[in-house]
């Protein structure tokens, strides 16, 4: 007989038990709290912190880039300041503050620049106080910064080509310092379309509200646009190959990349008078009152001990130089200082020949045999001249070679060359502490030249390990370096 099997009642309870139980028991699992989740990290290095800043505003950000700033440089704070407002929004002031904090009161300028910050972030509180004294020295972009470089160039019409070498001239120069591991500068590229008047004025005003660097423009009539903003602005700006040499002298805080005429003299006196004193002619087509590159020359020439013997000027176009030729025998002239068109130059030398003067001649680059008829080249043997651009030491010409090439461009060229030093420059006040436009202004204001021509008129001196200005001999109806 088989075994009695359970009860109907007594299972059914047990069945209802063990629902209960496993019941219960979800819903402790259900109502019981959840594992905190790990806040995210404070950032430990300022990349973090900057890609922190464009993330996008949120509390837990705000939060972590308050707790960052409180253990951050001084430098590293502008650098992330550098942000638009737009990327900031309420974690600006607390950034603000602790830069300010860490800003000693000698560096007056940038303590200026942030209080102005705090106070348009905060109209009514006490900020505009602290602003008071200064009330007549406000600058006029108070979140331009050093960390942008503002560039403002063509981008259409007959010179965008031009535009495009100077422009990634200064990416190169401003990539290399980014690789030395310092704070990474960039180039903020407002185009100027045509070069129109209005639009140079919209193109500055636009790079102005961020930048703490202008660069530009190309030709002298846009760039003396530009300089003239500059100082209404407080900005210091760069011009890398307008020819004007009035340009530098609009404002205290604008300079040229140059070369100056007065630096190709000085340079060309030293090639041709390394063997000794000579007696010294001067034969321009203008004033040599108005003439750097003849004036350089010429002071360069009697510093090192030489004697100008013989001044003149001549009519462009002359076909006939005997009274020149004339006055340079009666003055014993050993040596001639010539200035003026490539054409005028064949025919003063063709003239020198047929008469057997044997007289030197230097000068400019209008001597250079590349721009004289294949028959005429011969006439210029050993004739001196000076170039017309600074050349790059051989390692950045070899940085900018290999970039200019992989641009797809054949090799780089003078304006390249001229964007690449302007760059380096810029990068070089940076890295030596400058953080407002103010501070990059009086540190590239330590580069001019040291003749008061150069200083009134924003000319930078390059040291040899940048570069130099190179002096040609013609030899077999080429120009090569002595």
């Amino acid at each position: 007989m088989p075994p009695a099997g359970p009860s109907t009642k007594g299972g059914g309870a047990g069945l209802r038990a063990a629902h209960a139980g496993a019941t219960a028991a979800l819903a402790l699992v259900l109502v019981a709290p959840a594992a905190p989740r790990a806040a995210p990290p404070v950032p430990s290095a300022v990349a973090a912190a900057d890609s922190l800043a464009g993330a996008g505003p949120s509390r837990d950000r705000d939060r972590l880039l308050e707790r960052w700033a409180s253990r951050a440089s001084l430098a590293e704070l502008m650098f992330v300041l550098r942000r638009p407002p737009t990327d900031l929004r309420a974690a600006e002031t607390p950034l603000v503050e602790a830069a300010l904090k860490r800003t000693p009161v000698e560096r007056g300028d940038l303590r200026r620049r942030l209080q102005l910050r705090l106070a348009t972030l905060d109209p009514g509180g006490e900020a505009w106080r602290a602003l008071a004294p200064s009330a007549a020295r406000l600058p006029s972009r108070p979140r331009a910064s050093v960390f942008r470089v503002g560039v403002v160039l063509p981008d259409s019409g007959d010179y965008e080509g031009f535009a495009a070498s100077v422009r990634l001239g200064l990416e190169v120069g401003l990539a290399q310092q980014t690789r030395g591991g310092a704070l990474p500068l960039v180039v903020s590229f407002e185009p100027s379309g045509d070069d129109a008047p209005e639009r140079v004025a919209a193109a500055f005003d636009r790079a102005a509200e961020g930048s703490g660097v202008i660069v530009g423009g190309l030709l002298s009539g846009p760039t003396s646009t530009l300089a003239t903003a500059a100082r209404l602005t407080g900005l210091p700006m760069l011009s890398p190959a307008a020819t004007d040499e009035g340009i530098g002298a609009i404002g205290p805080r604008v300079f040229q990349v140059g070369p100056s005429g007065l630096q190709r003299g000085r340079a060309l006196a030293r090639s041709v008078l390394a063997d000794g004193p000579r007696r010294i002619g001067v034969l321009t087509a203008g004033p040599l009152a108005g003439n750097p590159f003849a004036r350089g020359f010429a002071a360069a020439a009697e510093s090192l001990g030489a004697h100008v013997v013989w001044t003149a000027t001549y009519a462009a176009g002359s076909s006939d130089y005997r009274p020149e030729l004339k006055a340079l025998a009666a003055q014993s002239v050993e040596l001639l200082f010539w200035d003026g068109e490539a054409r005028d130059a064949e025919t003063l030398i063709r003239q020198m020949a047929r008469d057997a003067m044997h007289v030197g001649i230097c000068g400019g680059a209008e001597l250079d045999p590349e721009r004289h008829h294949a028959m005429a080249r011969p006439l210029f043997e050993g004739v001196r001249f000076a170039g017309e651009d600074w050349v790059l030491s051989a390692g950045s010409q070899a940085v900018l070679d290999s970039a200019v090439r992989a641009a797809g461009e054949e090799r780089a060229g003078r304006l390249h060359a001229r964007g690449y030093l302007a760059a380096r420059l810029v990068a070089s006040a940076v890295e030596g502490g400058a953080l407002c436009p103010e501070e990059l202004g009086a540190a590239l204001a330590t580069r001019v030249g040291d003749d008061p021509y150069l200083r009134a008129h924003g000319f930078l001196a390059w040291t040899p390990a940048e570069a130099t200005l190179p002096v040609y001999v013609v030899t077999r109806g080429r120009a090569v370096l002595p």
